[in-house]
């Protein structure tokens, strides 16, 4: 598996969103993806007072071999936040179905988490990079990246690929 691989995992309730993810994750950010399986959230990451998973407890389920995705549809969370529509590290990414609205505003947050994952940080252009405290701002974020962030992605896999 190269580093231009994008492992995708879903929660069985996303299955019906591979198809549009995994296209789009292929136009925006030219990885290669790879389907690789169903993963439920552990009932050990539920926080019981905030009926929230921790993110904290779900991103270590990851592999660490390469780049992870894993896409849910339960409200997530961290010691920080109220909620989160996803979150990422520099090669793992969750993002959540459950707060986003429709399957365009989860579309725009899976590609979101990935931008990060790809060194993307927030952009105050019109952009997939910019930050979305609200359902009123993920409404209104394009689906697709500026130029500059564009750049910066094709920038960072040329040196992946040398």
């Amino acid at each position: 598996m190269t580093n231009k691989t994008l492992k995708i995992y879903w929660q069985s309730e996303c299955r019906n969103l591979l198809n549009d993810i995994k296209g789009h994750m292929e136009e925006v950010f030219g990885l290669v993806i790879v389907l690789a399986g169903e993963l439920e959230p552990p009932a050990s990451a539920l926080d019981l007072n905030r009926q929230q998973y921790d993110v904290n407890y779900l991103l270590p389920v990851l592999e660490n071999d390469g780049l992870s995705l894993w896409i849910l549809n339960v409200d997530i969370s961290d010691p920080t936040h109220i909620f989160l529509y996803g979150v990422a590290s520099d090669k793992k990414a969750i993002a959540s179905a459950f707060r986003t609205g429709n399957d365009e505003n989860f579309l725009k947050e899976v590609c979101h988490e990935v931008g990060h994952m790809m060194g993307l940080d927030h952009c105050r252009n019109k952009c997939l990079m910019q930050t979305s405290r609200n359902i009123k701002q993920l409404d209104k974020k394009p689906l697709y990246l500026c130029n500059k962030c564009t750049k910066n992605v094709e920038k960072k896999l040329t040196q992946i690929t040398k």
